[in-house]
């Protein structure tokens, strides 16, 4: 696998300018600066390497966004309740 250093000179989510992390200039990420909602998006990236050549390549991505219910106290309730039912089943109380 030949790997050479490149430049991202744009970088697009369905179309607005957005700002791509690297520390190796092979692996990149990305940070939205809102909540992505639920929807297909498309990420478009143009890069350079040493010689000039350029290339752009898109991506399209669904996104559905899970939301998790917090239920306070109620694992330890639960987690305590399954302690009790075992130890009661082998007569410890």
């Amino acid at each position: 696998m030949f790997v050479e250093n490149i430049t991202v000179i744009r970088a697009t989510l369905n179309n607005f300018s957005i700002e791509l992390f690297t520390k190796d200039n092979k692996t990149f990420a990305f940070v939205p600066d809102e909540e992505l909602e639920d929807g297909t998006y498309t990420l478009s990236i143009t890069v350079v390497d040493e010689d000039g050549n350029s290339r752009t390549d898109n991506a399209t991505y669904i996104i559905k966004i899970v939301k998790v219910c917090h239920m306070d106290g109620f694992i330890p309730i639960l987690i305590f309740a399954v302690v009790i039912i075992i130890l009661h089943k082998k007569k410890y109380f």
